[in-house]
């Protein structure tokens, strides 16, 4: 056995032809033949060495990641045809183990005709048949650009790693389609970068986590995931100027994103955006301690953070006092930590007793969404927030209400609640709005500030803000309705 042993495809054994690297002989026949040689006779590696111009190649390359790695030292390899680049696939899963730890792949620029070309056009594709397996496998200091699809996956392929992986200007950077077999268990992706593409990842199916990553300036969805899929990001860095919306978009039940650490930039042109989308109501788009940062050459504008299904939690800002974050129908739109922030409230209303929870969302005010609750008896609650809240900081709320009711007596209050690490009230405040009653037939927005004092209890930890109508008295025409536009919340 020649386990530790290498072959150079410029000076392979008799009688195998060596490979030219002068990209004007295609070199396929020559470096297959190197590496079939190699996995049938015991050879650990097939070396790539540099040559200036790198290698043409007119088919597939298929290795055995059972058998060999193949190395290069920063080397082209010109993929001129329509299909897939490099194909791993081992034919007997016995071959296949998890104590195998050869790294496969190493130290390669792979290069296709241009995204456009060819919508078959794969970089590396893990297993293309179901009788294949290509599990474990590791690809590490590559790059990869030009292709439709610049990662993909078939059946029996788990645990793949790639390690400082730069894919690029492609249609698909990372594609996960659906309907695999024995696949997809824990994809890692660490210290890898993905820019200027169409598409960063899109996981139709399987479990992905990302860990120091850098997704940059791609033209539409950033990160996608549908189909029941599962994609942790680790301190990523998201920069962008596309106009697009749902830079990070869950679909489907249980489909999730969750990010945790690092930073969104966001630097385009437009007055609004929404980042994330998330539309599965048990999964959704959950992000914790992110760094924001909003802008272009100090021109900041207002950002929609998340729509639909998610958290937000312990978000950091990094933008002047005119920025300002709109999380929009989020679950748990927590701990927002020193900024000014605005906050959409659409979705999430409760109530007590029957009421009708029938949503206008008309252009109102500004030319924004606007939320219209309406109700027939009982009492509307809403909680719009919970934010930091240290003893002596002092949590301010600004918040836009429209009115629509024929009874000036209703009553409508915003409470502030003060509460310990585990929820549990400490204190509160309660403040009745003071409504013009010239204003009351929904045709103007009335402003209302609310300054609670914040209590030196050692114990407190944040501050919960409550919106509410209680004991409406003429809901007998089904009038009665209040609208809810931008709540302007700043915390010292």
């Amino acid at each position: 056995m020649k386990a530790n042993s290498e072959i150079n495809v410029l000076f392979p054994p008799y009688p195998l032809v060596a490979a030219k690297g002068d990209l004007r002989t295609d070199d396929i026949s020559a470096i297959q033949a190197i590496i079939n040689f190699a996995q049938n006779n015991g050879y650990g590696t097939v070396f790539l060495p540099y040559t200036p111009n790198g290698y043409k190649l007119g088919d597939t390359l298929t290795v055995d990641p059972s058998k060999i790695q193949l190395k290069g030292e920063g080397v082209k390899l010109n993929f001129i045809n329509t299909g897939i680049g490099i194909n791993f696939a081992s034919s007997s899963s016995l071959n296949v183990t998890y104590s195998n730890n050869i790294r496969p792949l190493e130290g390669f620029e792979i290069i296709g005709l241009g995204r456009n070309i060819s919508t078959t056009s794969v970089g590396i594709q893990f297993s293309n048949t179901t009788g294949n397996y290509a599990p474990m496998v590791n690809v590490k200091n590559c790059s990869i650009r030009g292709f439709y699809k610049g990662i993909t996956w078939g059946c029996n392929t788990w645990l793949t790693t790639h390690d400082k992986v730069n894919v690029y200007d492609c249609v698909y950077d990372v594609f996960f389609p659906n309907g695999l077999v024995n696949a997809g268990e824990q994809l890692a992706f660490n210290n890898c970068a993905f820019f200027n593409s169409d598409y960063g990842i899109y996981n139709a199916g399987c479990q992905m986590r990302f860990t120091n990553c850098s997704f940059d300036y791609i033209n539409y969805k950033f990160i996608e995931c549908t189909g029941g899929a599962v994609i942790w990001l680790s301190n990523p860095h998201i920069e962008g100027s596309s106009d697009n919306d749902h830079w990070l978009y869950a679909s489907g039940s249980t489909s999730t994103i969750v990010l945790q650490g690092g930073s969104i930039a966001i630097n385009g042109t437009k007055t609004n955006y929404s980042i994330g989308r998330g539309a599965a109501s048990d999964g959704g788009i959950h992000l914790d301690s992110v760094f924001l940062l909003f802008g272009n050459n100090g021109v900041y504008s207002k950002q929609t953070l998340v729509t639909g299904w998610g958290t937000c939690r312990n978000l950091l800002p990094y933008a002047n006092a005119l920025s300002k974050v709109n999380i929009q129908g989020v679950d748990n739109c927590n701990y927002l930590i020193n900024g000014t922030f605005e906050i959409t409230t659409v979705d999430e209303w409760t109530s007590e007793g029957t009421a009708n929870s029938s949503y206008d969302k008309t252009t109102f005010r500004g030319g924004t969404t606007s939320q219209k609750f309406a109700a027939t008896s009982g009492q509307w609650i809403k909680k719009l927030i919970d934010v930091p809240c240290l003893p002596g900081q002092k949590p301010k709320l600004s918040i836009w209400l429209k009115f629509n009711f024929n009874n000036s007596v209703d009553k409508y209050y915003i409470t502030a609640y003060f509460l310990d690490a585990l929820g549990k009230q400490q204190s509160s405040s309660t403040y009745t709005l003071t409504i013009d009653s010239t204003l009351v037939n929904a045709t103007q927005w009335q402003l209302f500030k609310i300054n609670p004092y914040t209590p030196g209890y050692p114990g407190v930890r944040n501050c919960r803000f409550i919106i509410q109508q209680a004991s409406p008295t003429n809901l007998s025409d089904g009038l009665a309705c209040m609208w809810v536009d931008d709540a302007i919340l700043t915390i010292e």
